[in-house]
């Protein structure tokens, strides 16, 4: 941090991500309060970059930046995934939002929310007080809003997002804290496309902590809260173990019978991964090749294809990749071949090996996955994707589904895993190759 002093004012930093919807009205209702507002965009889609940018025309105070990490989802299971894999840390995201303004106050503001005229009385109040809470109107009436510290003087020494069960929550040691009581804005979060068929429930009540307060401040225990979500967990546990005892067969993918699946999954861009993971795959892929003396090797999926063409480039490859991905394939490695992947139709011989590392829990229908996996291989099938009995602590709500990851359509245990590829092929191999990563590894041979 420079040791500048920065100049008195209020820095509003937006977080957006797809807030087309009230983006527009958030910044014009809050423009006179704030001396600059900086939009982060983190991975929109929709018309969010757009609208901001035809309002900066004439709107001097607005910055727009952007952040081009994926960030793990706020709720139930959100500490555990942060832990296994730091980068998709909320509160690294806002530390990194907070470094982007230069004004000495700032403040936490939303896509969704709509200042009302009250809200003006907070900027006088940074002359004497270094945090303000501040509080508004849910427009549909449900308790999705509360008083939450929004301003405070930025300096690192003293304040910062930490990491808590759930979400991100602001840690400081300031002493000057005071609540601004009139309502601020309106909460528009419950009547945007997303929310409007989806019923409203505090993610707090999932809560396995308490609430951290700043500083040294006295923490209260959320008990019911806790209660309340083990008791729905282990009752959702309960009712898919009785079914599958009682039906004696497991339910789609030979995953647990009450297993809750993804509809539909974003697009995961791998272009930029080395072998941060799943390294271990292709050594061991690697290790097949050469003992018994293969030739030609698919990889179905292969991402970035850095593993591919570092650990098995001696051979004759083949990767297949989605359309997004095949430019990148073709511009980063011109002299290897580069397939589109269609699982419907072949169109290129077996291979003696086929690879498919952490693709099979991508995509909707793994049925047509295995078969073209199948129809593919010559000798050898190499298989690995996440176990999410190490993903997740027991009764994790994540281990009934859906995946905390919004990449990734369902997740199998070792057990489900092994009972789901046999049906295609005989399993010679099943380890965890990487428990820290929650990797499990399948070797297969196609049967004759």
């Amino acid at each position: 941090m420079s040791d500048e002093p920065r100049p008195v004012g209020i820095s509003a930093f937006l977080r957006c991500r797809n807030e087309e919807e009230y983006i527009v009205a958030s910044i014009l209702s809050a423009y006179r309060v704030f001396d600059e507002i900086v939009v982060i965009l983190n991975r929109s889609t929709d018309r969010t970059r757009e609208l901001v940018e035809d309002l900066m025309t004439d709107h001097p105070k607005i910055r727009m930046v952007e952040y081009d990490f994926d960030v793990a989802p706020a709720g139930g299971g959100y500490l555990e995934l942060v832990e296994k894999k730091p980068e998709l840390s909320l509160a690294r995201y806002y530390n990194w939002c907070l470094e982007q303004t230069t004004f000495s106050h700032v403040c936490k503001w939303d896509g969704d929310m709509i200042a009302l005229p009250p809200f003006e009385g907070v900027r006088p109040m940074i002359a004497t007080n270094d945090v303000i809470a501040f509080d508004g109107w849910d427009v549909l009436d449900q308790p999705t809003v509360s008083s939450e510290s929004r301003i405070f003087r930025y300096d690192p020494r003293h304040t910062r997002y930490t990491d808590w069960d759930l979400y991100e929550v602001l840690m400081h040691d300031y002493p000057r804290v005071a609540v601004y009581e009139p309502k601020c804005y309106l909460h528009m979060k419950l009547v945007k496309r997303d929310w409007v068929h989806k019923e409203w429930s505090s993610p707090n009540d999932l809560a396995t902590r308490p609430y951290p307060a700043p500083g040294a401040a006295r923490q209260e225990p959320r008990v019911m809260g806790v209660l309340k979500h083990q008791l729905r967990v282990g009752a959702r546990h309960i009712r898919a173990t009785v079914r599958e005892r009682l039906l004696r067969k497991p339910g789609r993918y030979d995953i647990r019978g009450d297993y809750i699946h993804r509809s539909a999954v974003s697009h995961f861009d791998d272009t930029s991964s080395t072998d941060e993971y799943q390294r271990e795959v292709y050594e061991r892929a690697a290790q097949l090749a050469a003992q018994d003396g293969l030739h030609t090797i698919y990889d179905v999926g292969c991402g970035s294809g850095y593993k591919l063409v570092h650990y098995l480039g001696a051979y004759d490859t083949t990767g297949f990749e989605v359309p997004q991905t095949l430019e990148y394939l073709r511009r980063q490695y011109p002299d290897r071949k580069w397939e589109q992947v269609s699982f419907s139709g072949r169109t290129l011989p077996p291979a003696d090996l086929v690879v498919c590392s952490d693709v099979i829990e991508h995509v909707p229908d793994p049925d047509e996955l295995m078969r073209f996996l199948v129809s593919m291989t010559g000798r050898w099938l190499v298989l690995s994707t996440p176990d999410r009995a190490l993903s997740y602590s027991r009764f994790s709500q994540y281990q009934l589904g859906p995946p905390a990851s919004e990449h990734h359509m369902r997740e199998w245990t070792f057990d489900e895993f092994e009972r789901y590829v046999s049906r295609f092929v005989e399993v010679v191999e099943h380890v965890h190759s990487h428990p820290e990563h929650s990797t499990q590894l399948v070797v297969a041979r196609v049967r004759s």
